[in-house]
């Protein structure tokens, strides 16, 4: 993606957009055809009829780049609207850069003053906020959180502001209530004005008061919208036409190994320093092994380099037909694992350390744990490290043995810092649910989705880990649940989940109640 003040060279794409515009017809066509078919049947309602009949109405809005995150960390996007740097406004002197981390590009410039602990060190950065979606029209009745309330109160409140029956009326309702909304939206009556439309407007990305990425087709009838649903975090009734990415060129310098949560090593390309779409990019993952085997890569090399999304920097492959220099040969994995130097296994792409000892793992396992389960405590990587090279911390349960004054004793650590780390720990023990220790504990088989079903099967870690033990999951089959009760048979996890017990997570032996939770 290129924006007006981009200097970087971009290779044509004009048989990738036809492609792709191809593509995204039969698959928005397959997928909402056959949701509104399948709606259709099981309703009497002439409406919904109709609405298959004329193809569906469309809305076309204009997606930020700072787009809604899955993780509410340093992003400059909120769950209804886009923050981002308005053209003009964007600039910043070469002090206030440096201290707030940002100033390459506005997406940078946005998160970075929205992040900034500082209010007079971002006080001449001048944000925009562009609502795109309503969350909860205003004639849905009032939440239990208002059950407190007197009766004729909540009738009172529940009394319509409008009447919200489309993605459009949204928007002009939010703009009725003072929220700048895009003024780059239309409604088409036909599937093929959204998509024509939709082209005419990615031609004129570099004409726009801020940044987008691409075009995104909504299905504008709010009702049909609720019918439809979504599958994971991807609503079914949108879809998003991306710009092609940005490409450039640049050399390979070398090679390092990053070691994950499941022991999985990923090499990672340290590039020759380039900048491409504002950003100076210096190193890029090559997915695993095999893909990097495959390219036949040598240090040295001149390599395609695109920013996935607009984000992630990403190695396309090897600039044919270059000189290399004699003797020179191409990249092989490793042997030995980057941490404890234990054997390294080939599982389909991916090269695997199997080594539940190994201390790079344990130290990934503690990151994911601390994001997920220690909420406010600001316990992240560096801070991880400092806690395993002092030796005060080497898997997860050690977290519930720290104490102030050992931490009190760590180089630049002082009396805010570690309170925060130990009232997190405090209410973890109390407060975590079983969803959040399930995805904290980083199991390769459970993921967001999985640990939500678990959570509603089961009430504690020792009834799921009975049931596992048996074989037999509620609600997993083939092989998430082979995977699950293979966790749960390690050894290891045994150890672990006793030494939560004895620390006190209340999850691990029974469900959290609310009495616990408020007397924490």
């Amino acid at each position: 993606m290129v924006d007006s003040n981009d200097s970087t060279t971009t290779c044509p794409h004009t048989h990738r957009t036809h492609q792709h515009r191809s593509s995204i017809t039969r698959e928005l066509l397959i997928y909402v055809m056959h949701h509104l078919s399948h709606q259709s049947r099981n309703s009497s309602s002439r409406h919904s009829r109709k609405i298959i009949i004329s193809s569906c109405i469309l809305g076309i809005i204009h997606r930020r780049r700072c787009r809604r995150p899955r993780s509410s960390s340093s992003s400059s996007s909120s769950r209804n609207g886009a923050i981002h740097s308005a053209e003009g406004h964007g600039s910043m002197s070469n002090d206030q850069a440096p201290v707030l981390g940002v100033g390459s590009n506005p997406r940078n410039t946005a998160a970075g003053v929205l992040r900034s602990q500082n209010p007079a060190q971002s006080a001449n950065t001048h944000l925009s906020f562009l609502a795109y979606q309503l969350l909860r029209s205003p004639t849905q009745p009032s939440d239990s959180n208002n059950a407190h309330l007197p009766q004729q109160q909540l009738q009172q409140q529940q009394q319509p502001l409008y009447v919200v029956r489309s993605q459009y009326d949204s928007l002009r309702c939010l703009e009725a209530g003072g929220f700048e909304v895009s003024k780059d939206v239309a409604r088409l009556s036909s599937f093929q004005e959204a998509l024509d439309a939709a082209e005419v407007w990615m031609g004129k990305r570099n004409h726009l008061a801020y940044e987008v990425d691409g075009s995104v087709l909504k299905l504008d009838d709010q009702e049909l919208v609720g019918q439809l649903g979504a599958k994971h975090s991807d609503p079914l009734w949108a879809i998003a036409w991306k710009f092609p990415p940005m490409e450039t060129t640049t050399r390979v310098r070398g090679i390092s190994l990053t070691l994950g949560k499941q022991g999985k090593v990923t090499p990672i390309a340290i590039l020759e320093p380039v900048n491409i779409g504002g950003v100076v990019v210096k190193q890029a993952s090559l997915g695993n092994v095999k893909i990097a085997m495959e390219m036949g890569l040598h240090v040295g090399d001149l390599v395609v380099l695109i920013r996935a999304n607009d984000v992630i920097p990403k190695i396309e492959g090897v600039v044919p037909g270059q000189h290399r220099r004699p003797g020179s040969q191409p990249w092989q994995p490793p042997s030995q694992c980057p941490s404890c130097s234990g054997p390294l296994v080939m599982e389909n792409r991916d090269l695997m350390c199997h080594n539940l000892q190994c201390s790079g793992r344990g130290t990934k396992q503690v990151e994911v744990f601390a994001r997920v389960c220690l909420e406010g405590s600001k316990l992240a990587g560096k801070s991880v490290k400092t806690l395993v090279d002092a030796g005060v911390l080497r898997s997860i349960p050690d977290l519930y043995n720290m104490t102030p004054e050992s931490l009190l004793r760590l180089p630049g650590w002082g009396p805010k810092k570690v309170q925060l780390i130990m009232d997190a720990i405090a209410h973890s023990r109390t407060r975590l649910s079983l969803q959040q220790l399930l995805q904290g504990l980083a199991i390769s088989s459970v993921g967001g989705e999985t640990a939500v079903l678990l959570a509603k099967n089961y009430r504690s870690l020792r009834e799921l880990q009975g049931d596992a033990e048996a074989g037999a999951v509620a609600g997993l089959a083939g092989k998430n649940m082979e995977k699950l009760v293979s966790w749960f048979a390690s050894p290891d996890n045994k150890a672990l989940i006793d030494r939560l017990a004895q620390a006190g997570v209340a999850c691990v032996e029974g469900p959290v109640t609310a009495a616990a939770a408020a007397a924490a």
